[in-house]
């Protein structure tokens, strides 16, 4: 099972993305790809906004099953956080229909 968490820590974001989903063999598994695209688009936006100055810290880590994004905006950024929030709403859509493989703390 994937599972996936948002949570605020102060002034920063952590998000987490950890195991395989389950859903068919590796290679073949729509929902773990499903599940890629959303992470390296969350994580695309963020090394963009980092690099436009819009975050004070931006940090991220990906292996085979697990991925981990901090970040910390530079001031309240109501945009980055509703771009974060839209990638975010994959993830949702993703656990309720397939709340056997992943589910979503998000």
């Amino acid at each position: 099972m994937t599972r996936v968490s948002f949570v605020q820590y102060r002034d920063s974001y952590i998000f987490q993305c950890a195991g395989h989903t389950g859903f068919a063999q590796s290679g073949e598994d729509i929902l773990c790809s499903a599940v890629s695209v959303l992470c390296y688009t969350l994580d695309e936006y963020l090394q963009r906004a980092h690099s436009e100055g819009r975050l004070k810290r931006y940090e991220s880590s990906f292996s085979s099953a697990d991925v981990t994004v901090e970040f910390e905006p530079v001031q309240e950024d109501s945009a980055l956080l509703e771009a974060v929030r839209a990638v975010l709403g994959g993830f949702i859509l993703l656990a309720e229909n397939y709340g056997d493989y992943i589910s979503a703390d998000v």
